[in-house]
């Protein structure tokens, strides 16, 4: 209607019309404007009308039908709900099952069983700040010895012979194995891929500048030597780290749980495909990650700044010093939320079927702000504060 006013009032600036036609064709629009809005009222007092003569008994009947038409889609979206999360949790399951076949492929019982040999290598010259360490198969642990001086202490074993694969005599074995002082780096490089070969390392208990390893198939575990940067990636095998100072330390393992407690530092990032992961200790950025496993992050500093865990099959556990301010988002796609902080403003909840989130923040006057994110998607998000 608006169009057709101004269409009449440009007919009259261009002369076409005369002011009297215009303002007659104006009264006819707007008679034609006002029949067109009295017709969906006529109707609607109408039905009203109806509905007042129906009888008591039919309007009742009416409600009662209406109110179980609304129970029914209820269940049947309840039904939905409960049939997706069975699937999210199967389907996860799944995955879960698919790679434990591959991490309890367990390379540590395919050895032969004979010609076993072990042997002490001693480090003489002790002047490093860099470990480096490369080895296709076995178990690497790192920890300070009792009276300051360096040596490994190494087994080796071979893996089941192929074919006509003769025994190898220790000389061959230790050959194969090499180790030594590289201008301030401690080396090792195993370059037997059919051997098993553990390693516990002794070194002087003192500061690193960087710890690396990178193993195949093999645990690693690091304790009591401070560095600061700690590197280790292993694709079958548990990392375990404790009672260490760093600055960062950044860990991976595609099939393996990952504890990482009694430490302080700046920045954590740990990851891994299938498995738990533990992080305790003061920090001021933590990241932690699994694709199926639980993850569970204790802070123990005022100074924390980031916390980020990420779980697609687990549930997260978080907990926070309470002195600190606090701003955090969570989400779960099949699972809840579970936020047990008295003291802290709620800023947004959603509860929809496939997207469940909650954000929330805390402002301490002159203290540290927290920066929380969870995120998981057939587990539930706690949160609580450190005891």
């Amino acid at each position: 209607m608006q169009d057709e006013r101004k269409r009449i009032l440009q007919l009259v600036e261009n002369g076409t019309i005369s002011a009297q036609e215009a303002i007659t064709l104006l009264e006819k629009l707007d008679q034609k404007g006002a029949k067109s809005e009295e017709a969906p009222k006529k109707e609607e007092v109408k039905q009203s009308t109806h509905e007042q003569e129906q009888p008591k008994e039919e309007q009742a009947y009416k409600r009662t039908q209406e109110d179980e038409k609304s129970k029914k889609e209820d269940e049947f979206i309840n039904d939905i709900k409960r049939d997706f999360n069975e699937f999210g949790t199967k389907f996860m399951d799944f995955i879960g099952a698919a790679v434990n076949k591959v991490r309890d492929i367990d390379f540590s019982s395919m050895t032969s069983g004979n010609n076993k040999f072990s042997w002490i290598e001693p480090i003489e010259n002790t002047l490093f700040d860099n470990i480096s360490v490369d080895m296709p198969n076995g178990q690497l642990t790192i920890r300070d010895s009792v009276d300051g001086s360096a040596y490994l202490e190494v087994s080796a074993t071979p893996l089941f012979r192929v074919g006509a694969q003769k025994d190898l005599s220790n000389e061959e074995i230790k050959k194969q194995f090499n180790c030594g002082n590289d201008a301030g780096t401690l080396r090792i490089h195993n370059t037997a891929k059919m051997l098993k070969t553990d390693v516990i390392m002794y070194v002087p208990k003192g500061d690193y500048r960087r710890i690396r390893a990178n193993l195949f198939n093999g645990g690693f575990t690091l304790h009591s030597i401070n560095a600061e940067q700690v590197n280790v990636e292993t694709k079958n095998g548990s990392i375990h780290i404790s009672d260490i100072t760093f600055d960062s330390v950044d860990v991976e393992s595609a099939n393996g749980s990952i504890d990482i407690r009694d430490v302080a530092g700046r920045e954590v990032e740990a990851e891994t495909m299938n498995g738990r992961v533990y992080i305790d200790g003061s920090l001021r950025s933590i990241e932690a990650k699994s694709l199926n496993g639980h993850v569970v992050v204790t802070s123990k500093s005022q100074q924390t700044e980031r916390i980020k865990a990420n779980t697609a099959a687990g549930t997260i556990e978080l907990y926070v010093p309470e002195s600190v301010s606090l701003i955090g988002e969570l989400s779960s796609t099949f699972g809840k939320m579970d936020v047990v902080l008295g003291d802290v403003e709620f800023l947004r909840e959603d509860n929809q079927m496939f997207n469940k989130s909650v954000r929330f923040r805390k402002v301490v006057p002159d203290a540290q702000q927290l920066t929380i994110d969870g995120e998981t998607q057939t587990g539930s998000v706690i949160v609580r504060y450190t005891v």
